[in-house]
């Protein structure tokens, strides 16, 4: 594998990184956020489908992936508490955001509460409170 490595603004500090399998085939884009020379962002592309890697800390550990299929977002997962679970999950269409699912403690890297948006003025929460996926609307 080669890295190539590139300061795109001219300001002496690194801010772009390519990673060339051996067929000098492109397999990520790093780039830096802040321009600093800390490599904070990776771009993964095949055909239509590609996704985004961040680290939000900038520590170099990856706790945000957003997918997106021909330039659309589709959805996004994050590991919150950083215990190298996801841990939050948005769903996207073309119009935005759809839903917000959401673990707990007792279910660990498993949704079981979700915001559903586009039903009405406001989300409806729903859960699901033994983990089997199935979930329903709370009703106050």
């Amino acid at each position: 594998a080669v890295r190539l490595e590139g300061d795109q603004d001219g300001d002496g500090r690194l801010d772009r990184w390519e990673y060339y399998d051996q067929n000098q085939q492109l397999i990520k884009l790093g780039t830096s956020t802040e321009r600093d020379g800390i490599e904070d962002t990776w771009l993964y592309q095949s055909g239509d489908a590609k996704r985004v890697e961040t680290s939000t800390a900038r520590d170099g550990v990856v706790d945000r992936w957003e997918f997106y299929q021909v330039a659309q977002l589709t959805r996004v997962e994050m590991d919150t508490n950083r215990d190298g679970r996801v841990d939050h999950w948005e769903q996207y269409d073309g119009k935005g955001l759809t839903a917000v699912l959401m673990d707990d403690a007792q279910h660990p890297g498993r949704p079981v509460r979700r915001l559903v948006y586009g039903t009405g003025d406001a989300p409806v929460l729903e859960v699901d409170e033994d983990g089997d996926g199935v979930f329903v609307p709370v009703t106050r």
